[in-house]
Order: C-alpha cells, then sequence, then structure tokens
C-alpha cells in the first residue's frame, strides 16, 4: 500500500493497515512460428498473496477482497 491515509468531514486517520504483504508472481508462456519474423503464442500469469491485510480498526472495517488473481493472454512477438 502505498498511501494509507483516509479521510472525514471532521478529521482523518493514518496507517489503518497493520503489518506486512508478502506475495508471489509466475508467468508462462508459449510461442509459435506464425509467419517470418513474427510469432504468436499464449501467456498464463498468476499472482498469490501469502499473508493477509486486514485493518487495526482506526475508522474502517474494509477487507483484502482479492487472494489471488489468474490471467489468460494472447501473446504477439515481431522480431525487428
Amino acid at each position: 500500500i502505498v498511501k494509507d491515509k483516509y479521510g472525514f468531514l471532521s478529521s482523518s486517520t493514518e496507517n489503518i493497515y497493520k503489518g506486512w504483504n508478502f506475495g508471489g508472481q509466475l508467468g508462462v508462456g508459449i510461442l509459435f512460428n506464425f509467419v517470418e519474423k513474427m510469432k504468436i503464442g499464449f501467456v498464463f500469469n498468476s499472482q498469490s498473496d501469502f499473508s493477509k491485510f486486514e485493518p487495526n480498526n482506526q475508522g474502517t472495517s474494509n477487507k483484502q477482497k482479492l487472494k489471488s488473481l489468474n490471467t489468460i493472454g494472447l501473446l504477439l512477438k515481431y522480431e525487428l
């Protein structure tokens, strides 16, 4: 979290979330020759948090909503 500050009508509070968050990311892709100097393929990315963010009860009850995220994408590579 880059900025941990909440503002209200009459006050503001900082450092709502305590502790550290640790996670990992993995990406795997495969390419096939499409035409000369151009390749096409697929990529799979996965990201996961190993720890959990929790507020320290200073004016908010917002909790971590995502624990992991997976994406599949199309990969294009052109050699200059």
